[in-house]
């Protein structure tokens, strides 16, 4: 199979998106050839079966360019290559501007789309393309007969730590949220949290590291609400803004962290929430998107309020269980992760899709 990928961003050093590297990998071991065309290029690290398009974003291009690029290079790969199906990672938009292209030529679309978002672009793309798959229900909230839930993607062999055990007895309590940083991740919950935390358990030494930066200058005031918050609340020396870490290095974070937290209620299937199960820290969320999944697990992993209060209730329950209670939600958690969202599952899944 020759297969056509569309991307936002093809980059092994962005914090947000270098996770696409795995995946265009996982499906170049399935594949003949794969043809990227991407938003934005940056470091690659892909077998030789794989050619990158970049339409220029690093570059600065104008949408116009860009835009002329896209189709520059669509018309180059379907003029001198055989392509069996296009599939579309996050980008409606390419979907949408490549279908003429591509349904003249019978080239099925399949579109990626994991958020909670349901914008005209994307109600436009749903018309055009042959299926949309999605991580969880919430991930495509169209009503539509083209949704497929296929699970998420996690590089188990880059996050996985198989049989880690936590333990308190150091009185350190290192806490993690990862992610962008941006007001619908609530990240000031967790600040709260932390300074109840710290006055209601003077035993012990906690510590919150946000690892992540806001994408643009209009959310650069939201972080600057949050630096300006923790020094409201005193509580400068147990957090560390970590800023962007390459994808294949905040594994380091991970696997120091005793908890990860996700106040978000966005409804989609964050994945660093994923990976950090995946690595052995202790979930805690009141995303709606996890709810099924680890409350099956454990109750207490999942809330259904993103207050402090209920963050730092669910934080102080678990640090009274048994280490044996600690290890069972562990390693139930991970085997959820690698069950029903691991890359190869998913890859899998994609290309019976494609050659459906």
């Amino acid at each position: 199979m020759n297969l056509l990928l569309f991307n936002l961003a093809t980059d092994a050093n962005d914090y947000v998106l270098g996770f696409t590297m795995s995946w265009i990998r996982a499906l170049a071991k399935r594949c003949d050839m794969v043809y990227v065309i991407t938003m934005k290029q940056g470091r690659l690290e892909l077998p030789d079966n794989v050619k990158v398009y970049s339409v220029g974003k690093e570059k600065g291009y104008s949408e116009f360019r860009r835009a002329i690029e896209f189709y520059r290079h669509l018309i180059h790969i379907l003029a001198n290559n055989q392509i069996d199906a296009c599939f579309a990672h996050m980008m409606p938009v390419f979907a949408v501007m490549g279908a003429p292209l591509l349904k003249i030529k019978g080239i099925p679309i399949i579109l990626w789309i994991a958020h909670g978002h349901t914008p005209p672009m994307l109600k436009l793309a749903e018309k055009l393309v042959n299926k949309i798959v999605t991580s969880t229900p919430e991930g495509c909230r169209l009503k539509s007969n083209k949704i497929q839930i296929i699970g998420q993607g996690i590089d188990t062999a880059l996050f996985y730590c198989e049989g880690r055990k936590l333990s308190f007895a150091s009185k350190q309590i290192d806490l993690l949220f990862v992610g962008r940083i941006s007001p619908v991740k609530k990240i000031e919950v967790l600040l709260d949290m932390l300074a109840m935390l710290i006055e209601h358990n003077r035993e012990l030494a906690f510590s919150l590291k946000i690892v992540g930066s806001a994408p643009d200058e209009k959310v650069k005031k939201y972080e600057e609400y949050l630096r300006k918050k923790v020094q409201e609340l005193g509580i400068e020396k147990a957090v560390v803004f970590a800023g962007s870490v390459p994808h294949q290095e905040v594994v380091e974070f991970y696997g120091k962290a005793h908890f990860i937290l996700n106040p978000s209620q966005t409804g989609s299937l964050d994945k660093t929430l994923l990976e950090g199960i995946c690595a052995g820290a202790i979930p805690i969320t009141s995303n709606i998107a996890y709810r099924d999944g680890l409350s099956h697990v454990n109750p207490i992993l999942y809330i259904d309020e993103n207050t402090p209060q209920a963050f730092c209730y669910r934080v102080g329950e678990i640090l009274k269980l048994e280490n044996s209670e600690i290890d069972n939600i562990i390693a139930k958690c991970q085997d959820w992760v690698l069950k029903n969202h691991s890359l190869d599952s998913l890859a899998d899944k994609l290309m019976s899709i494609f050659r459906k």
